[in-house]
Order: structure tokens, then C-alpha cells, then sequence
């Protein structure tokens, strides 16, 4: 579609678009001649990206709205009755959350695999994303489908699929199930509920993973004589109740506070307009509040529910912790409690992603345990857990540092409410007066000191290619090197730093290797990774494109001896300095 005319596109939606609303404002911009605006609304069609279809709530091939949600489950629903062993007897598991249209959208989605043939769960109510993926688990569905757009902004909206192994979809069915939409357009039906009666397994669904997998999370809990006080925030998302359903497991160990402008849905994001906690301010709110109770901790969970992020007061001054830091504080807990459990750890994985922290790999080598990484997205991630435990292994934990985390073996996903469960086990320990800080120095006197700075550019697709193209082809001349038939000329050094090593995840090269193949396969966005090293410290650089926004993303990492960790916050500061400055200016 991207090689039409606009004058095709438009025509092309008008013809097949049933919503007045969108059909009359596309009617209008074509009647005035507003070539940009409709230039905008019909190019590119929104494609699968890192986490599934996501984009503004607006008429036209390039946004989210009635007809390309009916056109995704005709896709959806036709390659996977085509791929899957009784697909349709199965069934699919439909969820959504607050977001506005996400409600309509999920009607719609159980009308349109309904009138497929499939049998539909649709769950009642919001649901947190997680609970999709562990329904296709528990009821044996072969397929599933979540309304949500995340941590997106109130305009967005998104469909997240997963496939028959409880994974959100990666290649090649991304591309089966996209042929498959270019080849239905025509929509079968309009519908906002099947005629034919649903089953509801809401109940089970809930049941199961409040009664079944958060039990088995549980370790005793000791004679704490106070209650760990945590402030919660929802940030306007759905976490609220499935949150305070998982602390009471805890019964008076803990004391939940919620945020009072933020713990109820709203898809408006009132008092936050990004809510993602990563996003710099999301957590202010909730840490005012906190200083009104006299609270020192605070949990924060995305509108969706299916990430985590903490924060953590010593003396006057609040710390959020990183995804690392999240990340290895649990890993390093969870293999506590594999080893108190007398369990061989030899046999046991821990999987994150190419631009975490590597801390986990010195730990695994440490300890015993397996490591592997994938690439970037929890569907890599989940693929690969999957992948592992065919092959007899246990995966018991897997996170990636964009606040994702899988605790459970029973969920191949990211989940929010379940990290907080065994976080807050992990920070009972505080109350023996040891901080989230002193436990993380713990560590990294045993692991090494590790010091990550991420941050991004905003940038348009041809400044993206730009910031690309520079990395690849402008070092030196004499050092290029020949790799499928191109000369690549990487920069040979940063910030001083001699590096020692390259990966090119997009074009599947790596300097270490005999045949300088990566071995990991090729990231099907733009990704390039840098190791560079002097004396005792180490620098480990990821610059990708993100496959949800329109950025540029760096993820810096150094490493050295605890006895060294000033220069290398130092180091690490100057090399993020030069990446921001001289590697990704935006033209």
C-alpha cells in the first residue's frame, strides 16, 4: 500500500472505513485538499513493532481506529486457523484496558473471531496485560489479544497478539499474520459483540493466577514487628486492585498507600501526560505523597500494569532505582530462595536482553547458573525461555532494564503485580536494616561495580538513517572492513577508549567471530553495539532505534572493581557526553 497514490489510499478508505466519524473527516480533508494532513493520516500503515500494533487513535491507514482493529483480528484469526492445530476449537483470549476505544476494540476483536469460527474468551472488566498471556496458558487458547497501548500517551492506543505458546508474536508470524491482513481488507463485520453467546472464564482466569502462580511466589515472610509502608501508584492505569488482590497475600507484612489523584483508571493521564516511569517526573506525585505520610518507599506500575519501578528514600533524598537495579536485585533474591530450596542451580537459566545490564552474566558465571540473552523485546525473551524449557531447562527468571520482568514460570511476559509480590518479600529485609542501597553494594562488592546512563534523541526516520550511517561509514579509511559486499568503517575508538569489539545487529556482523557473523541472528531494527576497554574498566554500548517512538536510543554500561567506582562514574559520564554531542546529533 505505501507504493499508492494518496489519491488511492484515501479512496481506498472511504470505500472500506464503516465509522461516520472517520469516514466524514477524511471526506472533509480531501474535499479542503489538505494533502499533508491525509499524507499523515494514510502513510506508512501501522506496522508490528517491539510490541506489537500501536499508534494515535485516528481515521487513516497510519492510525488505530475501527477498521484496522477488524482488519488486525481478520489476520490474526486467518493465519492462525491456518498455522495452529484446532485454532478455532481452542479459541482466543481478548482483554483490554481503560484506554479510550479500548472497550470497543475488544467487543469488536470477539465479533470479528467470532464470526470466524473461534471460540472467544473475552475477559470482563479491565484487565492488566499479563493476564492475556496467562490466560492462553491456562485455558490452552490458541491465540490471544490485548487492547492496551501501554505506557503510551492518552492518545495512543494498541493491540498486543500473542501466539499459542503465550508469547506476543515475533517473525516469522508477524509477517504470516501481516500478508494475511493485506489480504482481507474487506471487513466481515462491524459488530460490537457476537450474536453467539461467549464464554466467560473471567473468574478462573483471575482465580488461577491470584490462587495459583502468586501463591507459589511466597517464601516465609519472618516476625517483622512493623509493616513495610509502600506507597503505590496506578499512574491512571489499571493496577490498583490487582495490586492490593496480590498484597494480601502478604496479610499485615505490608501496608499499601495509593496514590490518591492517580489509583483509579482514567484514559486522560491527567496528572501525568507520559505515564511511564521511566519517564523523568512520572514518580513526583507519588514521592510527595510519600513525604506526607512519612512513607519511604515507593512501587509504581505502568497504566497497563505489566511493568514495575520502584523508588526508595534514604535520609532526604529519593533514589528511583534503574531496570538494572531492579533487575538484579530480584535475580539475585530469587536465586537465594533456589538455593535455600537446596535446588541444582546448574540446571536452572536467567535470560535478559542485549541492551541490559551485563551484571547478570558476571553473576551467572559466578554462581553457576546459565545465562543467555536475545534480543530487545519481552517476545524475544519469552521466545526464548520457551525455547529453553523444551529443551529441559528451568528459566526462573528473565527481565529486560525497560522495567520488564518475568518472576514466574507460569507467564512468558513482563508482569507488574507478580514483580511487586517478590519485590516486596526482597524489601522486608530493609526492615532489618538493610536498604535496597546497601543491598546493591552488596552485590557489586561480590559481582563488580557496574554503572549504567541511558537516554535518547528524538528524531524523524531520515535522522535516524543519518545517526546509522555516520556509525558505519564515516571511521577511519584504512580500517574499513568488508562484510557483505559493503565497507564498513566503524569508529575504532570512544572517548579514548580503544574498542575492543562491534556487533552490527541489523546487518548481522560481529567483529569477534571467525566468519564475522553475529551469532544471535539480526535485530530487524536499526542496532549497533560497541565493547570498549582500558586498563581495570570496561564500557559496553547499545545505540538502537526504538520500535515504538520515533527516537534514537543509547544504553551505556561501565564495569570495574568497587575500589574504582568513582573513576568509572566519571568514565561513564564523559563517554555519555561524547555519545550525546558527537554520535548522535540529529540533522
Amino acid at each position: 500500500m505505501s507504493e499508492a497514490s494518496i489519491e488511492q489510499l484515501v479512496q481506498d478508505w472511504l470505500r472500506l472505513d464503516r465509522d461516520p466519524a472517520s469516514r466524514k473527516l477524511v471526506e472533509d480533508l480531501w474535499r479542503a485538499g489538505d494533502s499533508k494532513t491525509l499524507e499523515r493520516y494514510m502513510r506508512p500503515r501501522l506496522e508490528f513493532g517491539t510490541a506489537g500494533l500501536r499508534g494515535p487513535m485516528r481515521a487513516g491507514w497510519a492510525g488505530l481506529n475501527d477498521l484496522m482493529v477488524v482488519q488486525t483480528c481478520q489476520g490474526m484469526g486467518r493465519y492462525a486457523a491456518n498455522v495452529i492445530d484446532n485454532a478455532l476449537t481452542r479459541g482466543v483470549v481478548i482483554g483490554h484496558d481503560h484506554r479510550h476505544n479500548s472497550r470497543r476494540w475488544a467487543e469488536m476483536a470477539a465479533e470479528s473471531f467470532s464470526k470466524q469460527g473461534y471460540q472467544v474468551f473475552l475477559l470482563r472488566g479491565l484487565s492488566f496485560t499479563p493476564l492475556v498471556p496467562f490466560g492462553v496458558t491456562h485455558l490452552r487458547a490458541a491465540i490471544g489479544c490485548m487492547i492496551t497501548a501501554s505506557h503510551n500517551p492518552g492518545e495512543d492506543n494498541g493491540i498486543k497478539l500473542y501466539w499459542e505458546n503465550a508469547v506476543q508474536i515475533i517473525s516469522p508470524h508477524d509477517e504470516g499474520i501481516a500478508a494475511a491482513i493485506l489480504q482481507s481488507l474487506e471487513p466481515a463485520s462491524w459488530e460490537l459483540l457476537p450474536t453467539t453467546p461467549l464464554v466467560d472464564h473471567t473468574s478462573r482466569v483471575h482465580d488461577a493466577y491470584f490462587t495459583g502462580v502468586l501463591p507459589e511466589l511466597m517464601r516465609p515472610l519472618g516476625t517483622s514487628r512493623t509493616p513495610l509502608r509502600i506507597v503505590h501508584t496506578s499512574l491512571h492505569g489499571v493496577a490498583e486492585p490487582f495490586m492490593r488482590r496480590a498484597f494480601a497475600l502478604l496479610g499485615d507484612s505490608v501496608e499499601v498507600f495509593s496514590v490518591p489523584q492517580q489509583s483509579k483508571p482514567d484514559p486522560d493521564f491527567p496528572t501525568t501526560p507520559f505515564p511511564n516511569p521511566e519517564e523523568k517526573g512520572t514518580l513526583d506525585l507519588a514521592m510527595s505523597y510519600a513525604d506526607q505520610l512519612g512513607v519511604s518507599c515507593v512501587y509504581a506500575n505502568d497504566p497497563d500494569a505489566d511493568r514495575f519501578s520502584v523508588a526508595e528514600k534514604v535520609g532526604s533524598e529519593w533514589k528511583i532505582l534503574t531496570g538494572n537495579e531492579v533487575g538484579v536485585l530480584l535475580a539475585a533474591t530469587i536465586l537465594h530462595w533456589h538455593k535455600e530450596e537446596r535446588r541444582d542451580i546448574s540446571k536452572v537459566y536467567m535470560i535478559t536482553t542485549v541492551v541490559s545490564s551485563k551484571m547478570l552474566q558476571f553473576m551467572a558465571e559466578e554462581e553457576g547458573f546459565s545465562y543467555a540473552e536475545c534480543l530487545t523485546g519481552f517476545k524475544n525473551i519469552g521466545n526464548l525461555a520457551g525455547e529453553l524449557e523444551q529443551a529441559g531447562h528451568t528459566v526462573l527468571f528473565s527481565y529486560e532494564e525497560a522495567l520488564g520482568y518475568a518472576v514466574s514460570t507460569h507467564i512468558k511476559d513482563k508482569d507488574g503485580i507478580s514483580t511487586a509480590l517478590v519485590f516486596a518479600q526482597l524489601m522486608l529485609k530493609a526492615q532489618q536494616g538493610l536498604s535496597l542501597r546497601a543491598q546493591l553494594d552488596a552485590l557489586y562488592a561480590k559481582y563488580g561495580y557496574f554503572v549504567s546512563s541511558n537516554g535518547s534523541v528524538r528524531c524523524e526516520s531520515a535522522s535516524i538513517q543519518h545517526i546509522f550511517a555516520q556509525l558505519r561509514y564515516s571511521g577511519p579509511e584504512e580500517q574499513a572492513i568488508v562484510y557483505n559486499n559493503q565497507a564498513l568503517r566503524y569508529p575504532q575508538q570512544l572517548a579514548g577508549l580503544a574498542v575492543t569489539r562491534i556487533i552490527d545487529r541489523t546487518l548481522g556482523y560481529d567483529s569477534t567471530q571467525a566468519t564475522a557473523a553475529s551469532q544471535m541472528g539480526n535485530q530487524a531494527g536499526q542496532m549497533v553495539q560497541f565493547y570498549a576497554s582500558t586498563g581495570h574498566f570496561q564500557i559496553f554500548l547499545t545505540i538502537r532505534a526504538s520500535g515504538t517512538e520515533p527516537k534514537v536510543k543509547y544504553y551505556l554500561e561501565g564495569k570495574s572493581a568497587v575500589e574504582n567506582k568513582n573513576d568509572l562514574d566519571a568514565l561513564v559520564k564523559s563517554v555519555a557526553n561524547e555519545i550525546v554531542s558527537k554520535w548522535l546529533l540529529v540533522v
